[in-house]
C-alpha cells in the first residue's frame, strides 16, 4: 500500500485483513467515502452495484467499534436478507482481527436465538427493516449508545416497500448520529428521505446510475417461446465461465428452468423469494463453493450479491425497466472483471431492448441458433467447479473455529469460556466470537493453535469437563 491509499487510514488491525483479503488498490467509491465517513460525516451516495460500497461503509464502521463496547454502534439495514447476510460475512471478515461482534437480524429465523445474541456483546447489527423493527417493539434492541446507521440499496428498500418501516426505526435512533445512504439512483424519493436522515452531507456520486459496467459485453438471441430452452442450452454449450445466473420474473419459472437443466445433468438450483431461508441461503453456499454452477434466480438475487469468478448472466425474462436489467447485469463484471450478459429475446420484447440500449448508449452482439449445436459444450456445467476461488480463504487460514458441547442449557454465558480458555494457556486477544446455543458452543480463535484443545479432547468450563472438538466449516 502507498501513502496515497486510503486504506493508509485505518488501524494495523484491519489493514491486515484488507491485506489477507488482497484489496490492493481502493475503488472510486471507497476513496471518497471512507476518508469522509471517518471524519465524522454524513454521506449521500449513489453508486451503482459491484463499486465495492459496501467495503467504503463497512471499514469505517469496524474503525469506530471497539471490542469493549457492550451496546451496538453501528446499524446497517439492508432490502433482503440475503444482502443482510452477505454485509454480515463481509464485516465479520474485516474485523477478525478486531474481535467485533456483528449480529444479523433477518425475517424466517428464530427469534429466540437472536434475541440471546442481542443479550451478549454485540457492536454492529445487520438486518432487514422488518424484522430490526420486531425487535425494537419487542425492546430487544437496545440502540441507546448507536453512533452509526447505514442505508444500503435505499432504492430497492423503496421498491419493496419498506419505507414505512425504515422511518420507523430512524424515529427510534438517538440524535446526533452519523448517517450514511446508499443507493443505486437519486430518485425525487431517495432525496426526500435523504431530507429527513442526513444531515448536511457529503454528496458522492459514482458514474452513471443508468449506465452499465463497461467491461461488461451485452448480447443478445432471438427466439420464439418455444425457442427459449434450445437458445438457453446453445448459449450454455457456447459460453464456458465459472458459473451463471438465469434470471426469471417468476418463481414457478425459475424452478422450472432449474428442472428443466438438471434433466440434462448440468449442476443447476432454483433462488427465490418462495424458498425457506434456510434452503436460499443453502443453495447460495452451494454456488458459491462451486457445486452449483447455474443459478436460475428471481430478482431477489439481482441485488447486492457479489459471486466470486461469476462472468455470466443470462435474461430468461427480460425485466420492464432498465434499472432492473442494469442490476442484473452489475451480478457480473464486478471490480473492473469481464462479464458477459445474454438476453434471450422473443420477438414482442425487441423494442424494449432496443430502448434500453439506445439509453445506454451501446451496441449489443448477437447470437443465432444453430441447428447443428450437438450442446456438447454442456459438459464443462455438468461438472462442479472445484477449483472456484474464495475471497477470505487466505484469512480463514488465521482463525480456527471450536465446538464445545455445552451451552446455554447448561448455564454459561461467553465470559465463562473466556475464562477457561485464558486459564488453559489462551490470551484474551486470541479468543474472537464466542456464539453461544443451545446445546453447544462455537468459539473463534484468531492466530491461536486449536490443536492442544483438539487432542486433548475437553475442556474444564466452570469445573465441569466439556468436551472440545473442531467446527465443520459453515
Amino acid at each position: 500500500m502507498n501513502n496515497n491509499n486510503v486504506f493508509e487510514l485505518l488501524e494495523a488491525d484491519l489493514r491486515q485483513a484488507v491485506e489477507a483479503l488482497h484489496y490492493t488498490q481502493p475503488t472510486p467509491v471507497q476513496e471518497q467515502v471512507i476518508p469522509s465517513f471517518l471524519q465524522g460525516r454524513d454521506c449521500l451516495v449513489q453508486a451503482k452495484t459491484g463499486s465495492g460500497k459496501t467495503a467504503a461503509y463497512a471499514l469505517p464502521v469496524c474503525q469506530q467499534c471497539h471490542f469493549e463496547d457492550r451496546l451496538p454502534q453501528a446499524l446497517i439495514l439492508a432490502p433482503t436478507r440475503e444482502l443482510a447476510d452477505q454485509i454480515t460475512q463481509e464485516i465479520q471478515n474485516f474485523s477478525l482481527f478486531r474481535r467485533l461482534t456483528c449480529v444479523r437480524l433477518v425475517g424466517r429465523q428464530p427469534m429466540k436465538s437472536q434475541k440471546y445474541q442481542l443479550k451478549q456483546r454485540v457492536q454492529i447489527v445487520v438486518g432487514t427493516p422488518g424484522r430490526v423493527w420486531d425487535h425494537i417493539e419487542q425492546g430487544t434492541l437496545d440502540l441507546s449508545q448507536l453512533k452509526m446507521v447505514v442505508l444500503d440499496e435505499a432504492d430497492q428498500m423503496f421498491s419493496l416497500g419498506l419505507t414505512e418501516t425504515v422511518h420507523q426505526i430512524l424515529e427510534k435512533l438517538p440524535f446526533p448520529i452519523q448517517t450514511c445512504l446508499f443507493s443505486a439512483t437519486l430518485s425525487p424519493e431517495i432525496l426526500q428521505l435523504a431530507e429527513i436522515t442526513v444531515h448536511d452531507p457529503l454528496m458522492i456520486q459514482i458514474d452513471s446510475p443508468r449506465q452499465t459496467n463497461q467491461n461488461i459485453r451485452l448480447t443478445s438471441l432471438t427466439v420464439s417461446n418455444t425457442e427459449k430452452l434450445t437458445g438457453l442450452l446453445h448459449v450454455f454449450s457456447t459460453i464456458q465461465t465459472p458459473s451463471a445466473i438465469v434470471f426469471c420474473d417468476r418463481q414457478v419459472m425459475a424452478e422450472e428452468v432449474a428442472e428443466q437443466l438438471k434433466k440434462k445433468g448440468v449442476c443447476a438450483d432454483a433462488l427465490h423469494g418462495g424458498m425457506e431461508q434456510d434452503q436460499r441461503f443453502a443453495v447460495l453456499k452451494q454456488f458459491r463453493q462451486g457445486q452449483l454452477r447455474i443459478l436460475c434466480a428471481t430478482d431477489v438475487a439481482a441485488r447486492g450479491l457479489d459471486i466470486d469468478g461469476l462472468s455470466l448472466i443470462v435474461h430468461w425474462d427480460l425485466p420492464l425497466n432498465l434499472e432492473s436489467f442494469i442490476h442484473r447485469c452489475g451480478r457480473c463484471g464486478r471490480i473492473d472483471q469481464p462479464g458477459t450478459s445474454v438476453a434471450l429475446l422473443t420477438p414482442n420484447q425487441q423494442n424494449r431492448y432496443s430502448s434500453f440500449l439506445e439509453t445506454l448508449e451501446i451496441q449489443d452482439e448477437t447470437f443465432e441458433l444453430d441447428p447443428l449445436d450437438d450442446h456438447s459444450g454442456l459438459a464443462h456445467w455438468k461438472t462442479k467447479n472445484q477449483s472456484q476461488p474464495e475471497k477470505a480463504a487466505e484469512l480463514k487460514q488465521n482463525k480456527a473455529t471450536i465446538l464445545i458441547r455445552a451451552g446455554r442449557q447448561h448455564k454459561l454465558r461467553p465470559g465463562d469460556f473466556v475464562g477457561a480458555l485464558c486459564s488453559a494457556g489462551y490470551r484474551a486477544e486470541q479468543i474472537g466470537t464466542i456464539e453461544v446455543q443451545e446445546r453447544v458452543t462455537f468459539i473463534t480463535l484468531i492466530q491461536a493453535d486449536p490443536q492442544p484443545l483438539i487432542r486433548a479432547g475437553e475442556l474444564s468450563v466452570k469445573g465441569k469437563l466439556r468436551r472440545v472438538e473442531r467446527a465443520r466449516s459453515l
